[in-house]
């Protein structure tokens, strides 16, 4: 016994099949899909370009010329701040930084140094500044050279001085020595008396 199975039509099959499809169970929904704005923002500037060109050739040339001059103004600008920026660079880095001031150490300033160790009660350290101070004040009168590593009783040997004058600088090393080295006893008097024979006029011996 044949059995036949009915013909079925394709599209009577085809609404079957797209009917059941379409049913929410089964999801099918097909994402929108939404334009780039930017790419259609650029497609109707270039549409209006393409019109402009068209309509009015005059006014698209000019617009060109327009968009060229804004580009070589940018170019030269920024070639300009480029060759400020390097020939900063390069002045800043050849410029001579500016001397410091430095305090000039010469008579005037150890005698200054010398008063206010003084003050501070500091005898021996002002003795020291003294005699630096007075020992410069003779190099000034070619009277000895001055040397920062020369000692005090170098100085006296060296001196150019009078007979009785370069005795005299000899006891004020000595004492000098005295409260520095010895440890003798440094008060504001023995200062003061050490310093009025300091201060003294020296005068040159002969050669």
């Amino acid at each position: 016994m044949n059995f036949h199975s009915p013909q079925v039509a394709d599209d009577s099959l085809r609404a079957v099949i797209h009917t059941v499809l379409n049913r929410p169970e089964y999801g099918w929904d097909q994402p929108a899909r939404h334009p780039s704005w930017l790419l259609q923002l650029f497609q109707n500037f270039a549409g209006w370009l393409d019109s402009l060109r068209t309509q009015s050739p005059a006014l698209f040339s000019l617009f060109v010329w327009g968009l060229l001059a804004v580009l070589l103004l940018i170019l030269v600008h920024g070639g300009w701040v480029m060759y400020r920026t390097v020939r900063g660079a390069s002045a800043s880095g050849s410029r001579e930084p500016a001397p410091s001031r430095v305090a000039v150490r010469d008579a005037r300033w150890y005698q200054k140094q010398a008063d206010r160790l003084a003050e501070l009660g500091h005898y021996a350290d002002a003795m020291q500044a003294a005699f630096i101070g007075l020992v410069l004040r003779l190099d000034a009168r070619e009277l000895l050279r001055y040397h920062p590593s020369k000692t005090p009783r170098e100085y006296a040997r060296e001196a150019n001085l009078q007979t009785q004058e370069k005795s005299r600088l000899g006891e004020s090393v000595r004492a000098l020595y005295a409260c520095v080295y010895a440890g003798a006893p440094c008060t504001a008097i023995t200062y003061r008396e050490w310093l009025v024979d300091l201060e003294r006029e020296w005068h040159a011996g002969s050669h």
